[in-house]
């Protein structure tokens, strides 16, 4: 029978493990205190093709007024009749104000007829203002105001405000528009000739609203 190599003797079974196992390692029974220390550098993947996100807002108006004003019997000295215009957008707004007559003089209107009687008028124009409102100022937008106007055929700014001033629903979804009071004040004097029943003074007064896209 031939003998074992060395390497193989079972009276020596650690030999064979000793190729192995380093000779200068330390063992240790504990591995919660181990530590490293160094740089670490991390490469960042190349750039990408960058994504352009654009969007626009259409400008919306909405603008109403009352249909008629009737100031009835009118006394000596000012008449006074007031309603409400509603201005519903989504920019910076104007309201102006004109006449059909160019004089804004209410003129002899024959009911019957539907025709002035042009050499018949108030001695006194009539005169459109607004009040109330929101009247706060914000950079960048229009000074909203509201204003006195001496009524003619020329259109003349009564009135402007600004998107804050916009009350809108719950949800944010929609507009509820903003409230200004409208003023009609119209003064009689002593020299405006009295109308027979069948006529009445008259004028029509036009509202125009634009919106201010910024």
């Amino acid at each position: 029978m031939l003998p074992l190599p060395p390497s193989s003797s079972a009276a020596n079974p650690t030999t064979s493990l000793s190729p192995l196992i380093p000779s200068n390692l330390i063992t240790e029974s504990n591995e919660n205190n181990n530590t490293a220390t160094g740089s670490y550098t991390y490469v960042a993947p190349p750039p990408g093709q960058p994504t352009n996100v654009d969007g626009t807002i259409t400008g919306i108006l909405s603008f109403t007024q009352p249909s008629a004003i009737n100031f009835g019997a009118m006394a000596l000295g000012n008449n006074h009749q007031q309603g409400t215009l509603n201005v519903k957008t989504n920019d910076d707004w104007t309201v102006t104000a004109a006449t059909d007559i160019a004089s804004g003089k209410m003129t002899k209107w024959s009911i019957a007829g539907a025709a002035y009687t042009a050499n018949v008028t108030l001695h006194n124009a009539l005169k459109v203002s607004t009040t109330g409102g929101y009247l706060t100022t914000q950079a960048g937008q229009q000074d909203p105001a509201n204003y006195v106007v001496t009524l003619s055929g020329t259109p003349v700014l009564m009135a402007n405000g600004v998107t804050d001033g916009q009350q809108t629903s719950a949800d944010g979804l929609y507009t509820l528009g903003e409230d200004r009071v409208l003023n009609y004040d119209q003064l009689l004097v002593a020299s405006d000739a009295a109308l027979n029943s069948t006529f009445t003074y008259h004028i029509v007064v036009s509202f125009v609203a634009s919106n201010i896209i910024n």
